[in-house]
């Protein structure tokens, strides 16, 4: 429960900050805006230059991450200990998502299977929904 409240903290700031985000969807779409509203089940993203905003479900979502964020990579996973040793170790990582994205950064916290938060060297974090990595590797 404290882990799910994590992801829920970062999106909430998201959405009190009014913050510009990216959201790329399993399917490779990738949509711009801002997430007025979020529960369990999807976020409302409001488009910037459009009037309009879009209803989408979080199982469909691979990654969310603020506009302008210098993260875009990509990775692959051996298991819960390989993750610990990166998260203890503060190790730069690529991790790659289903979609071809390619974030770079240091993973900070592992919700058991379901999402990674990764900070980027500028640090702002991201969240990585696990389902849609393909890839982990440390960067050398």
């Amino acid at each position: 429960m404290a882990d799910r409240k994590i992801g829920e903290n970062y999106l909430q700031a998201l959405i009190e900050n009014r913050e510009q985000v990216n959201i790329f969807l399993r399917n490779g779409v990738k949509m711009m805006g801002i997430i007025t509203f979020e529960n369990k089940n999807w976020v409302l993203v409001k488009e910037p230059s459009k009037s309009r905003e879009a209803l989408v479900f979080k199982d469909f979502i691979s990654t969310i991450y603020p506009k302008g964020s210098s993260t875009e990579q990509q990775f692959d996973t051996e298991g819960d200990h390989y993750i610990s040793n990166l998260i203890e170790n503060h190790a730069s990582v690529k991790i790659f998502v289903a979609n071809g994205f390619q974030f770079c950064g240091i993973i900070v916290f592992d919700n058991n299977n379901e999402y990674f938060l990764v900070e980027d060297k500028n640090h702002v974090v991201s969240i990585v929904y696990q389902k849609n990595i393909s890839t982990i590797f440390p960067e050398i």
